[in-house]
């Protein structure tokens, strides 16, 4: 599943770029795409450090648990807050996540 983009960017992008990734693997995976994250209101991360990233937890909510292990997808991380923040809300709701995935990453 895609780490969800907040309702605002995905409007003026048109699409979320981690649920493209993620529905493209899931498909060359052979697997089910299935959204079962959304995101609740916060402010942008772009610009934070390491440690206010880390701050701002509950920013997920898990919309439909999943019946089985899950792979996370997202597109940059670049302190891995958020792929943290969105295991702790599907391990918290009883859901296995497999493993992370990202397309790039931020040295």
């Amino acid at each position: 599943m895609g780490v969800p983009t907040p309702v605002l960017r995905r409007w003026i992008r048109g699409y979320s770029q981690a649920e493209v990734l993620a529905e493209d693997l899931a498909g060359a995976w052979g697997c089910l795409y299935q959204p079962v994250l959304r995101v609740r209101s916060h402010r942008s991360k772009v610009g934070q450090n390491r440690a206010q990233r880390t701050l701002d937890g509950g920013r997920f909510v898990v919309a439909t648990p999943p019946s089985q292990a899950v792979w996370l997808v997202d597109d940059v991380v670049t302190t891995g807050a958020t792929l943290r923040a969105c295991e702790e809300a599907l391990t918290s709701a009883g859901t296995v996540v497999a493993g992370k995935l990202a397309l790039a990453g931020v040295l």
